[in-house]
C-alpha cells in the first residue's frame, strides 16, 4: 500500500488506486474518485503562487500554516487509509516537485514514523 500522487491530467491507472483530487478548482471532466477541497491551498494562496511571484518556499510555509495545522484529522484519515489501500492525490501540476501535493505526501509519512510508502510523480 502507498499514497501516491500524479498529475491529474494523467490518465487512470489501476495501481493508482482511490484517486482523490486535491485541487482548490478541479474541472467538470477530470476523472477522480472524491473531491477534498480542504487539502488544497486557499484561492488566495493559489492566486499568489500561480500568478503573483509567490515564492516556493513562501508557498510551502503559507500552505503547512493554512492547510496543514488545521487538517490533522484529515490528515491522519489519509494516513490509515494509505495503508490500508493505494491512494493516489491528484493536482494540476505535471509533477510533484513544486505542488502542494508533495507536500501532503511528505508530511504523511512524517506522521506516520516513516512507515508509510509515497510515490512523487
Amino acid at each position: 500500500m502507498a499514497l501516491k500522487t500524479k498529475s491529474i491530467q494523467k490518465k487512470r491507472s489501476a495501481k493508482d488506486g482511490l484517486r482523490i483530487c486535491v485541487m482548490r478548482r478541479p474541472g467538470e471532466f477530470d476523472d477522480w474518485d472524491m473531491w477534498i477541497p480542504k487539502l488544497s491551498p486557499s484561492n488566495e494562496l493559489l492566486n499568489q503562487y500561480v500568478y503573483e511571484g509567490l515564492s516556493w518556499e513562501d508557498m510551502q510555509r503559507k500552505f503547512h500554516t493554512q492547510v496543514i495545522k488545521k487538517q490533522t484529522r484529515l490528515l491522519e484519515w489519509l494516513i490509515e487509509t494509505a495503508q490500508n489501500q493505494d491512494v493516489t492525490l491528484l493536482c494540476f501540476e505535471e509533477t510533484a516537485d513544486k505542488c502542494h501535493r508533495k507536500l501532503i505526501a511528505e508530511y504523511c509519512k512524517s506522521q506516520s514514523n516513516g512507515t508509510l510508502k509515497i510515490v512523487l510523480k
